[in-house]
């Protein structure tokens, strides 16, 4: 990830909305945690930068679903 700079900012962007969105998400912040640890064990699982890319797009997706925090 580090080594791909659309995927450094992807992670950099990612987790700057999910810590928004987890510190917006009350009662749901348990179930938000869990998400993420699933998300980060199908991102690791990638073997190319485009799985990589689609994982984050996904998951972003996901997380503005939840309402808590859009941007």
């Amino acid at each position: 990830i580090c080594a791909t700079p659309e995927l450094a900012k992807a992670d950099f962007d990612l987790a700057g909305f999910y810590r928004q969105n987890l510190a917006a998400s009350g009662s749901g912040a348990a179930d938000l945690k869990q998400s993420q640890r699933a998300f980060i064990a199908k991102r690791n699982q990638c073997s190319s930068v485009e799985c990589v890319a689609e994982a984050y797009r996904a998951r972003w997706e996901e997380i503005a679903q939840l309402g808590y925090v859009r941007q």
